[in-house]
């Protein structure tokens, strides 16, 4: 957090000082969480951007709340290195995890999940792909959630399944069109 407030603006570290994101969740101000979060995001601070989003999320517990500010870490993951970037794919896994626990369903996050857990590389692969496959239980023709796992499996030279999918994914989408 420390690091994060150097890095930041002078007009965010002032917000930063009105409203510190490491008080008490419960004394802190909705409003000014989230109006940190989202002139942190304005200024492409995405790791402050992301700790405001998550105690915003915390705040209001919805599963689209702590997929956003999943999706802000995952953000900064891809703009740093080393120890920021394994900070913020650990932040994303947690958060997406919260928002998987009130809503097992939620498609977008299963795919975010999957994502976040192989690019950090602390767990085994199967453990991002079986939230893929999670979502093809729910949705066998879900589009995205077939071309990640496409795309997967491609990563991982399982290349005949992975051009099977690309092709059902090309027949459905020249059926559309």
């Amino acid at each position: 957090y420390k690091q994060a407030f150097q890095d930041a603006g002078p007009s965010l570290q002032e917000q930063l000082k009105k409203q510190p994101l490491i008080s008490e969740v419960s004394t802190l101000d909705q409003k000014l969480v989230k109006a940190i979060g989202d002139s942190a995001y304005a200024s492409q601070n995405t790791l402050v951007a992301g700790m405001a989003y998550r105690v915003f999320a915390n705040m209001l517990t919805t599963d689209s709340l702590y997929e956003l500010a999943g999706n802000v870490f995952m953000e900064n993951a891809q703009n740093t290195k080393d120890d920021e970037q394994q900070y913020s794919l650990g932040s994303a896994i947690e958060l997406y995890q919260k928002a998987l626990e009130i809503n097992p369903k939620r498609m977008s996050t299963n795919n975010s999940m999957a994502v976040a857990i192989i690019q950090e590389g602390k767990s085994p692969p199967m453990l991002g792909i079986s939230y893929i496959k999670k979502n093809l239980e729910i949705d066998s023709n879900h589009f995205a959630t077939n071309y990640l796992y496409a795309q997967m499996l491609s990563l991982s030279t399982q290349y005949e399944k992975a051009i099977k999918i690309y092709n059902k994914l090309i027949n459905k989408s020249t059926f559309f069109s």
